[in-house]
């Protein structure tokens, strides 16, 4: 076994499901480890009005970097440097397949990375499940139904407005964890 090579864990879910909560419980690993991480957040992702890494319950990273696209990363002062690299929001990232694989297998990088399953429409959402075939863990998490309210699992994201742009940065007002009951029917 080769020591020295880099791998690739996604977390996925729908939104609500701890994704983030995740990426933070990795991020407290790894420095407790003493790893030099490198976190990357997407410049989109400012619905709690910070560029942080912050759960929707607001516990947050006060250490992340904002990029556009992941490619940026090679510019970026510690990213030789870093032994693990934690990305929030992949699925805003469209270089995401290319750069997320090069991070692992060339520069044998840990990438750890969080994202949403599927988009509002139960679509894919970028490069989310592309990644999937070359992840060496995936972490499927699940939320609790949010109109059930009695624990029903929810494996969606449903939104709750008439926008139809695929991205739409949004939190409550805009989107809820359901169960397939609830994002079938109307409620």
């Amino acid at each position: 076994m080769n020591r020295n090579s880099g791998s690739i864990e996604l977390i996925i879910g729908p939104m609500y499901a701890g994704k983030s909560t995740e990426l933070l419980k990795e991020i407290r690993k790894y420095k407790f480890l003493n790893k030099k991480i490198l976190i990357i957040n997407h410049t989109i992702n400012v619905r709690y009005g910070t560029d942080k890494i912050i759960t929707h319950d607001k516990i947050s990273c006060d250490d992340s970097i904002l990029l556009t696209n992941l490619e940026e990363i090679y510019k970026h002062e510690d990213f030789l440097e870093s032994d693990v690299i934690i990305i929030e929001e992949l699925q805003f990232f469209k270089d995401a397949y290319k750069i997320i694989n090069e991070l692992a297998d060339k520069y044998s990088k840990h990438v750890i990375c969080a994202g949403l399953s599927g988009d509002f429409r139960r679509q894919p959402f970028g490069d989310v499940c592309r990644l999937i075939p070359v992840a060496d863990k995936i972490t499927h998490l699940r939320a609790m139904c949010s109109i059930c309210k009695d624990g029903t699992s929810a494996s969606f994201t449903k939104r709750f407005t008439e926008n139809t742009d695929t991205e739409l940065v949004g939190a409550a007002e805009t989107y809820k964890a359901v169960c397939r009951y609830h994002y079938l029917n109307d409620t």
